[in-house]
């Protein structure tokens, strides 16, 4: 038991000093177009399940294992990133806008038919020149005050919740 107990303490202690060499990383996305910050930006550590979002104000703070080498930042509408972490625990990001990856959303109902004109419910196509050219959180958000017949609204209004829409009666969560 006398020698189990050097052995024991030297351990907690190699377990200590590890978890207090994480280092806190902080930083703001924002649009390169415009400057603006972005919220619900993904920032995650490649190779890891380690991720955070950014705020209303495009910022973000996470903690890193030292041996954690790069940040991945994406965002809907804008080109995946991958940052360098190094030395630095400050970062400035800026996302530039991809219009290619976002062209067309097809949202399907019930039925079945082979032409537009033999369904019994209306038809609604939504192409990339058709959304806002502002930055939205979520393609649901997108697509508010687009698709006829259909209410798109926020459930608390943060950045990132969910949304209800009702499509002429039809409720989806």
């Amino acid at each position: 038991m006398k020698k189990l107990l050097p052995s024991l303490l030297v351990m907690c202690l190699i377990a200590i000093s590890s978890f207090a060499q994480n280092a806190r990383l902080t930083g703001k996305v924002l649009a390169k177009e415009d400057g603006l910050p972005l919220p619900g930006v993904s920032v995650k550590v490649v190779g890891t399940k380690i991720g955070t979002q950014t705020d209303a104000n495009g910022s973000f703070s996470i903690s890193v294992s030292p041996d954690a080498k790069i940040l991945e930042i994406s965002y809907i509408g804008f080109q995946t990133q991958n940052v360098s972490i190094g030395s630095n625990t400050n970062f400035n990001i800026f996302l530039v806008n991809d219009a290619k990856q976002l062209t067309e959303v097809v949202v399907t109902g019930t039925g079945v038919a082979t032409a537009k004109t033999k369904l019994g419910i209306a038809v609604e196509s939504i192409t990339a020149a058709d959304l806002p050219a502002v930055p939205s959180s979520s393609i649901d958000q997108a697509l508010i005050g687009k698709v006829a017949g259909a209410q798109i609204s926020s459930t608390n209004g943060t950045p990132g919740a969910p949304v209800n829409i009702l499509l002429r009666g039809v409720s989806t969560p």
